[in-house]
């Protein structure tokens, strides 16, 4: 999660400009929520329907932007027994 203070720049690659984020029943904009996975493209324990987990998965607000985390290079193994 990113928090931005006020008059700062986000890292995120949004287009939306700040005058068109909805805004709460108080006047302030409602923040962006930006997800970056990180794990691989197996399903995580909350992506799994029927567990606990994808249950409670389920309850959390929607991002607003998911993004890729890049994955390092493989590392080649030299093939020496141990």
């Amino acid at each position: 999660m990113e928090v931005v203070p006020e008059g700062a720049r986000s890292r995120s690659a949004s287009r939306l400009r700040p005058e068109d984020r909805p805004i709460t029943p108080g006047g302030t904009p409602i923040p962006m929520t930006v997800v970056e996975k990180v794990d691989p493209e197996e399903p995580s324990h909350g992506d799994i329907p029927g567990t606990i987990a994808h249950k409670v998965r389920a309850a959390d607000a929607v991002p607003d932007v998911i993004l890729k985390a890049p994955q390092p290079p493989q590392r080649k193994s030299e093939g020496k027994p141990m």
